[in-house]
């Protein structure tokens, strides 16, 4: 598992987890207004270690980005849109951002604490997961933060999701548990069968039962009473690796879980009863990182290594979208309002928005 040395986020509709190799610990929130068609609020509940709470986005855009410096609020206004990718043809959705992002962060009590994974609660706050601060941290949307200490030292919390419960469920990567985490704070940890099974992602399924990957080629599914069941995820025919590595894990809209296997250079789909499915990506060393279900009904990841968003049919179709930004690392990815996603940029400190038609726009984070 490699370390958390660069600046890395994550998404939470508008609220995103900064982890930050300089010492730098955030939340960040941006709100938005539109122009033209306007903006529609980011809400519900996402899958995986993404969800949506409060604030707007603008429609479409394409255009070169300008942005001013944040101040000492640690706000950036980004205005004029955004750069262009390649791949995809505006449609109804393309026109000119013309909108302003105001992004606020929120500074967390510990340096170095990385907070990584995001998610957002029954309780109509946003809990979030610090890598290496080994804590449960509880954001609400005026900014107020709460922290709860794992039990297990240097764990290493990664992905975390609303369950089926109405608890919240996270991994712990080094800890080789699943951990669940009630909105007062109460902790539970279960132990995992396989050592050094390196759980990663995690997601509420379709069949009311917790599901996560295993970065040491398993799938694994895990009831609201801590019972553990775990799928062994094939090498497939192709494999740019020895063995498989899940990466990322998402309900997807046919019923089954989708997950990236970021090793093998595949994206692949279990159904509830353990079947597993997989569909090489065209792209050559790509290392598919996150995956979500879009608002089209396909599913999106990001390629890691290639510095691409790429979409995949429910039947194996990849079409693949370049960014802008050579060598940004895409990351976590998002379904937002209006047709469109919003991801991650490890390397270019962004945060990208990609429409269904394909157009691209980048943001720069403040710090």
């Amino acid at each position: 598992m490699e370390p958390l040395i660069y600046p890395t986020v994550a998404i939470c509709a508008l609220f995103l987890s900064v982890a930050c190799g300089n010492g730098s610990s955030m939340i960040g929130t941006d709100a938005a207004t539109t122009a033209g068609n306007g903006g529609s609020a980011f809400g519900g509940t996402g899958g995986g270690s993404l969800a949506g709470a409060g604030g707007a986005t603008p429609d479409g855009g394409h255009n070169s980005p300008t942005g001013g410096a944040g101040g000492q609020g640690g706000t950036v206004n980004l205005s004029g849109g955004a750069r262009a990718g390649s791949g995809g043809t505006p449609g109804s959705g393309g026109a000119a951002d013309s909108g302003t992002h105001t992004i606020t962060e929120f500074t967390i009590s510990a340096a170095y604490c990385a907070p990584n994974g995001i998610t957002a609660g029954s309780d109509g706050n946003l809990w979030f997961t610090e890598f290496l601060g080994n804590r449960i941290g509880r954001i609400t949307t005026a900014g107020a933060i709460t922290e709860f200490s794992i039990p297990t030292g240097a764990s290493n919390p990664y992905g975390i999701a609303r369950g089926p419960d109405d608890n919240l469920w996270f991994v712990e990567a080094s800890g080789n548990k699943i951990g669940r985490i009630t909105t007062i704070g109460s902790i539970t940890e279960f132990p995992l069968p396989t050592a050094g099974s390196v759980p990663y992602s995690i997601v509420s399924g379709p069949d009311g039962e917790v599901w996560f990957s295993e970065n040491n080629s398993k799938i694994g599914q895990i009831s609201t009473t801590g019972t553990v069941t775990e799928f062994v995820v094939p090498a497939a025919v192709g494999s740019e690796t020895t063995g498989a590595k899940p990466r990322g894990i998402a309900a997807g809209p046919d019923g089954n879980l989708w997950f990236t296997n970021q090793g093998g250079g595949f994206v692949g789909y279990i159904s509830t009863s353990g079947i597993i499915t997989q569909f090489k990506v065209p792209t050559t060393g790509s290392q598919p990182y996150d995956i979500t279900t879009g608002p089209d009904g396909n599913l999106w990841f990001t390629e890691s290594a290639s510095s691409k968003v790429a979409r995949i049919t429910t039947t194996g179709t990849v079409t693949g979208f370049s960014l802008p930004s050579s060598g940004a690392s895409p990351l976590i990815i998002t379904k937002g309002p209006n047709s469109t996603l919003w991801f991650t940029e490890n390397f270019s400190n962004s945060i990208g928005r990609i429409a269904t038609n394909g157009i691209i726009s980048e943001y720069p984070l403040p710090t």
